[in-house]
């Protein structure tokens, strides 16, 4: 039962795998002569990035103005505010901010130069920015529409003739004071000449080229507009921003310290762009301050107009009843009754306004509105006040984070349901409170009637000038309260503080972060160390040609008889030529083989063949003749390859006779015979014939010449057309007692030896043995040709498909 053979195609084989770089060393000398100069160059010239860093923190209390549910809090202490890092970090790196900072700057035009020795379609990719260090500016016509994302080319002679030059596929025109597009171009190309000071208008650009300094400006000058916009989005692309805890592994409290960093070709531009960024940072966080204290005097500013005109008209009710009833004092003849009645009429306003409140505070917390707190009603709860504070810092936190995240953030849904626990916590005191507070009205009037009927025998001139005296106490308090409130408001906002502080003023990196010349230079050794195995792996695991002896003995299920050296180039008869070479060599063990190999026959006919023309049959059968003649033996070389005889070159042919003749026409058989310089070796040439290859070797006067040779020589060798592309050979064998398969190496393919393989399993070919040529790592060879046989190309995967 035959079974396919295991081919050991999947593992490396590392002497193979050495004896290939050794062959392909030139590989690695290519790759390293282009990639280490090339990394040299991009190191020099490429674009060098530094870092700008700096950190600012952020207080948890909050300095300076507040808001009018915090102003009217008595006891004066310095609020803490609940901080989401995370959050300020969003706003730090937010695209409004940012966008904010770079209008302050002059970014909107970026400059760049080219140095000189660059040829001309080098000079573009190889452009440096630069930044306040050219001895010209480009001002343009802001009333005018401008050419945005094309590079735009200065050229400038000494006589301060402008060149202005614009080679751009795609970009965009826009109106720059409004930030708006107001067309696409597709391909943009003009040149147009000006001079320096003097404007410059076409469709596309509005600008002026103004000279900063007395040096002449002669040379080559690029320049790009950018709109604001997208100015923003590749800073907020390239900005930094995170806490500082995460540089240190175990922080022992939470920092409010956050880190700021950007890498920037310019470092002059990248420490303008933080301290700009943190400015308006300040400056925003100032201006929301001023904005909340200028909110918060002027709420206070109309309760005090309010409260005057009840304190106006509480003083004037009071001077006209005193006026009218003629008194001066009732304190007195006032009787411990009327003193109970006034305590319980107090306590009773008390209770009706703390009511009210909590019935407010109700239908606003059902309908999504502002709570108050009841210190700003005039109401004394602390349990109920400390809530209602929770609520309002929860809200505004709320609003924030909607402010700089979207709503499915989880923050904001965290936020939402703390919300949503706390209103049913305040809603549970409300009804509790509201529930407590009427009862305890109802006692206080249920008394105070009790009062009021023991008082009724005083006159009723003093109970009205007695409420009336209470009115104007109550609103003056009311008023001063409120006077001094004001006053603390305007001096806070006189006085206000941003909550950020600089922690680390914005630095460079002293070396440049990029391109980092070790790391590219080591990337680039490794890469041209390992690039030639991209080329060499590869071709050994998945190539077809088969490589060296390893190689065939790990597919061939067939002895392998010997290996041939790299001949040179030219080929030809070495055996002969290069006597003392490994080449031939190479022949001498061949021979030596064959003689063990048959150690009991003396007279041999040997075919030699192959699968395809270029791997060297007659190349070994001759030589192998040669070597077998040099050693003593009466040998005879046979060209029986009708079809392209190769013999010939090998030997001088001066006759017209060969063994295609003599098989077609018939002649004295001597003359088949022809010398050689050497007197072992005897020769009969392939010759030429009309006749069909095939129906010549099938004539019986074949058998009666190989019969007849077969006793007159000690070694017969016989070089056969190729065994893969035609038939011939198949009526050949019948005559040989061994046949060699020349193989050659990195030329045979695997599908040969599969092929050969099976010719073995059905024993096709008896005796049959394998000859590698060409095994040596020179890298010559003598034939350089893979030219098919015949005209008509013939599928290497079925050459073997012999029926």
């Amino acid at each position: 039962m035959n079974t396919e053979p295991t081919y050991v195609e999947n593992t490396i084989n590392f002497t193979l795998l050495f004896s290939q770089i050794r062959k392909k060393w030139y590989l690695f000398l290519i790759c390293f002569l282009i990639i280490i100069p090339v990394a040299l160059l991009f190191v020099k010239f490429g674009e060098k990035k530094y870092d700008a860093y700096g950190s600012v923190l952020i207080s948890k209390q909050e300095f300076g103005s507040v808001g009018t549910d915090q102003v009217l809090v008595d006891d004066n202490r310095i609020i803490e505010r609940s901080i989401i890092l995370q959050d300020e970090i969003k706003r730090l790196n937010s695209f409004d901010l940012i966008h904010e900072a770079l209008n302050t700057l002059d970014f909107g035009i970026t400059y760049y130069t080219v140095e000189s020795f660059w040829p001309d379609f080098l000079k573009e990719s190889w452009l440096n920015e630069t930044y306040h260090a050219l001895p010209i500016d480009v001002v343009l016509d802001s009333s005018q529409v401008q050419l945005v994302g094309a590079l735009v080319h200065l050229s400038i002679d000494e006589s301060n003739n402008v060149t202005v030059r614009v080679d751009a596929e795609k970009s965009s025109i826009h109106n720059l004071a409004t930030n708006q597009k107001v067309a696409e171009v597709e391909a943009v190309s003009f040149e147009e000449t000006t001079k320096i000071g003097e404007p410059f208008s076409n469709e596309y650009l509005a600008m002026q080229i103004v000279p900063t300094s007395e040096v002449q400006p002669v040379g080559d000058y690029y320049f790009k507009i950018s709109t604001s916009t997208s100015l923003a989005n590749k800073y907020q692309d390239l900005l930094v921003a995170q806490p500082a805890s995460t540089a240190a592994k175990a922080a022992p409290v939470e920092s409010r310290v956050v880190n700021l960093s950007i890498e920037t070709p310019i470092p002059e531009k990248g420490v303008t762009f933080l301290n700009a960024l943190i400015n308006t940072y300040i400056s925003k966080d100032v201006q929301n301050k001023n904005q909340k204290g200028v909110t918060t005097v002027a709420f206070l500013e109309k309760e005090i107009a309010i409260i005057g005109d009840s304190l106006k008209k509480a003083r004037s009710s009071f001077g006209e009843f005193r006026n009218k009833n003629n008194i001066v004092d009732l304190a007195q003849g006032k009787l411990l009754g009327l003193n109970k009645q006034n305590e319980l009429e107090v306590e009773q306003s008390e209770l009706e306004n703390r009511l009210a409140y909590y019935k407010r505070t109700s239908r606003s917390l059902r309908n999504e509105g502002s709570l108050v707190t009841p210190s700003a009603a005039g109401i004394s709860d602390r349990a109920f006040e400390e809530l209602v504070m929770e609520h309002i810092a929860l809200n505004a936190r709320a609003k924030r984070a909607l402010n700089y995240n979207n709503a499915d953030n989880p923050l904001v849904n965290q936020i939402e349901q703390q919300l949503t626990i706390l209103k049913g916590a305040i809603s549970d005191n409300l009804d509790n409170a509201i529930t407590t507070t009427q009862t305890n009205l109802r006692s206080v009037n249920r008394r105070l009637g009790q009062i009021n009927s023991q008082v009724k025998a005083l006159p009723d001139n003093e109970q009205e000038f007695d409420k009336l005296d209470r009115d104007v106490a109550y609103y003056q308090e009311k008023y001063d309260y409120l006077i001094r409130k004001k006053a603390d408001s305007e001096l806070a906002l006189a006085t206000n503080l941003p909550d950020v502080e600089i922690v680390d003023s914005v630095k460079i990196s002293p070396e440049p972060v990029a391109p980092n010349g070790k790391l590219i230079l080591m990337s680039a050794l490794f890469l041209s160390l390992v690039l030639p195995f991209g080329f060499i792996v590869p071709s050994m695991f998945f190539g077809d040609n088969l490589v060296n002896k390893s190689d065939i003995e790990d597919h061939a299920e067939i002895p392998m008889l010997g290996v041939v050296s790299n001949g040179p180039k030219a080929g030809g008869l070495v055996a002969k030529s290069m006597p003392n070479t490994s080449v031939a060599e190479s022949f001498e063990y061949i021979r030596i083989n064959l003689q063990y190999y048959f150690r009991e026959r003396n007279n041999q006919v040997i075919g030699i063949t192959s699968s395809v023309e270029g791997e060297g049959k007659t190349f070994c059968a001759t030589n192998l003749a040669w070597t077998f003649a040099e050693a003593g033996q009466k040998t005879l070389l046979i060209g029986c390859d009708f079809r392209r005889p190769k013999v010939d070159k090998y030997f001088k042919n001066d006759t017209l006779y060969g063994l295609a003749n003599y098989l077609e026409k018939g002649f004295e058989i001597e003359k088949l015979f022809r010398p050689s310089s050497s007197p072992n070796l005897d020769i009969i040439f392939s010759g030429f014939s009309n006749e069909s290859p095939i129906k010549l070797l099938e004539k019986p006067s074949l058998r009666e010449l190989i019969e007849r040779v077969k006793s007159e020589y000690d070694q017969i060798i016989v070089d056969t057309p190729p065994v893969g592309l035609v038939a011939d050979y198949l009526i050949l064998e019948q005559f040989f007692d061994l046949t060699l398969f020349v193989v050659r190496n990195n030329y045979t393919d695997r599908a040969t030896i599969k092929g050969i393989n099976e010719i073995q399993r059905k024993n096709q070919i008896k005796n049959l043995n394998l000859v590698l040529n060409g095994a040596s790592s020179s890298g010559y060879g003598y034939v350089q040709s893979k030219s098919s046989y015949y005209r008509e190309s013939a599928s290497l995967k079925s050459r073997f498909k012999l029926s």
